[in-house]
């Protein structure tokens, strides 16, 4: 008959080997695309790789620690890329630094030699720390203010009127020098000096404060992965530009007097704002091409980091202030020092500040799992007993205080205050909103604008209160205040931290592995392992 027919037989039965084979391949070429997808997506999700495994019934330890591997070395390559700035980036650094520098620069100049003018405008010492104090008191407005309309004002817009405005109201300042001077036996204030001086000073701390805003909210928005390291190194530059401005003015003084002190740097801030409206990019936003979303003061203060950023921020400038109207007098009636060694002695804080700040950026921007708040606890807990021995306390009667101990508590007042002053910074600008997301252009200025106008809030607050409680008291009293204010700010760093710790995990924060491995073993895809 035909079925028993060998040939066909045979013919049928190559046939189906033929299927059979052919459906092995694409068996085998399904599991091996399967695993290829699971091998490539294994970084992004380990639930790839364990329906892999759960496919095959067979587990695969050393795929799992080869994905391991390469999702390290890709996380180590992306810190890299990271790390190596573009040429956008440098541009926009470089040009942040060299402003800060001479905004801040402008800020110290007049300290060394406005009050002898004042003096023969009949001004006396008193209203000219008034005046000298005032830019700072100008500042807490003008940089909250500006934080809220950044967005709108342009970012380029703000660096380069803040500068220009600034550098040309300093240059200004230098006729100062050419106002009439009243009559020798007319002992009474020259009011239109005073009213000239009030407003040219003003004017300073207008374009500083606008620059400032405008500077940090560039940095932070242009390094959104580098905000804590960049941060630091701009303290760095804002701690030279006081030390250097007094040091500027000097030279400029002895070549042309206080028209060319004033005129030298404020043309060249003129200059430099020039410059910077050319070299820099015009648009400047945190989004890319994205709808820009309006800034939110709730937003802000609903952030517990960031308010108790600010809080710090007021009371480092306090701390760092607090020394300008008393050190002095200090070093004068109880060691016999002239003012060009207590001058000297006053750059020993800007010096140690500036050391330590760089290198705190540096740690924190490099070991990112280190915790913020513990090194804000040890930064103030060591300005406290700082302040504790630099006065020294009257609490403890038996504690003297040497010249020596003096220079060191100084110096150590400029360490602590690196510990304490960078990583506040880190908790405004290392912050993102609930979803994740980096805050947009609007709400980073508005940050930038609250910080900036916290620590000069702090930086007027600080010569004001340590002036009244030495007038009243003495120097030690005020400066065992200074050191409770510390331990205030380590109890609050204290309990924010413990509500971190004690604060229940989100009932969303799931496992994806256990999700995928739940979905994987359900009954509809998986045949169980025994019939």
């Amino acid at each position: 008959m035909e079925g028993n027919n060998p040939a066909l037989v045979s013919e049928e039965a190559a046939h189906s080997d033929v299927e059979d084979n052919s459906g092995s391949r694409h068996q085998t070429e399904v599991n091996d695309n399967t695993s290829i997808a699971a091998s490539d997506n294994s970084c992004d999700s380990r639930g790839s790789d364990t329906n892999h495994r759960v496919d095959s019934n067979i587990p695969d330890t050393n795929s799992l620690e080869n994905n391991d591997s390469n999702c390290k070395d890709n996380e180590d390559k992306k810190t890299k890329r990271n790390n190596s700035f573009t040429r956008k980036q440098k541009i926009i650094l470089i040009s942040a630094f060299i402003g800060q520098f001479f905004s801040n620069a402008c800020a110290s100049l007049p300290a060394p030699f406005l009050p002898k003018l004042n003096e023969q405008h009949n001004i006396n010492s008193d209203l000219t720390g008034w005046i000298l104090g005032l830019f700072s008191l100008v500042q807490l407005f003008v940089c909250t203010l500006s934080g809220r309309l950044l967005s709108k004002i342009g970012i380029h817009t703000a660096v380069v009127f803040g500068l220009f405005f600034c550098g040309g109201v300093t240059a200004v300042f230098g006729l100062l020098e050419y106002a009439t001077l009243p009559d020798s036996e007319d002992d009474t204030i020259d009011v239109t000096y005073l009213i000239l001086a009030i407003v040219l000073r003003i004017g300073q701390a207008i374009g500083s404060g606008v620059y400032i805003t405008a500077s940090m909210t560039m940095l932070s928005i242009t390094f959104p992965e580098n905000t804590i390291a960049v941060m630091g190194y701009s303290e760095t530059i804002i701690g030279l530009g006081f030390m250097s401005g007094p040091a500027i003015g000097s030279g400029l003084f002895k070549l042309g007097g206080f028209m060319l002190t004033f005129g030298g740097l404020g043309g060249t801030m003129v200059v430099a704002s020039a410059a910077l409206w050319f070299i820099l990019p015009f648009r400047i936003q945190a989004t890319d091409g994205e709808e820009e979303e309006q800034g939110s003061m709730w937003k802000i203060f609903s952030n517990i980091n960031i308010v108790l950023s600010l809080i710090l921020a007021t009371n480092s400038a306090i701390m760092w202030a607090s020394l300008d109207p008393v050190l002095e007098p200090e070093l004068r009636n109880k060691y016999g020092l002239s003012q060009e060694l207590s001058a000297l002695i006053f750059l020993i804080l800007t010096v140690t500040y500036t050391i330590t700040a760089t290198i705190i950026a540096k740690v924190l921007d490099k070991f990112r799992n280190v915790e913020t708040l513990y090194i804000l606890m040890f930064g103030f807990l060591l300005c406290g007993v700082n302040f504790l021995f630099m006065g020294p306390t009257p609490l403890i009667p038996a504690l003297q205080r040497p010249l020596w101990l003096l220079l060191v508590t100084i110096a150590m007042l400029g360490i602590s205050l690196g510990f304490a002053l960078v990583p506040s910074l880190n908790l405004s600008f290392g912050q993102s909103d609930e979803n994740g997301k980096a805050y947009s252009t609007s709400t980073t200025a508005m940050i930038s604008g609250l910080w900036s106008g916290a620590y000069a809030f702090g930086d007027f607050l600080g010569p004001t209160v340590s002036g009244v409680i030495t007038e009243n008291a003495d120097f030690g009293w005020a400066m065992t205040s200074f050191a409770f204010l510390c331990f205030v700010c380590v109890l609050m760093t204290f309990i924010v931290k413990m509500c971190k710790l004690k604060k229940k995990p989100s009932k969303n924060s799931l496992n994806i592995n256990t999700v995928i491995v739940n979905e994987v073993l359900s009954d509809d895809d998986v045949e169980p392992l025994i019939p």
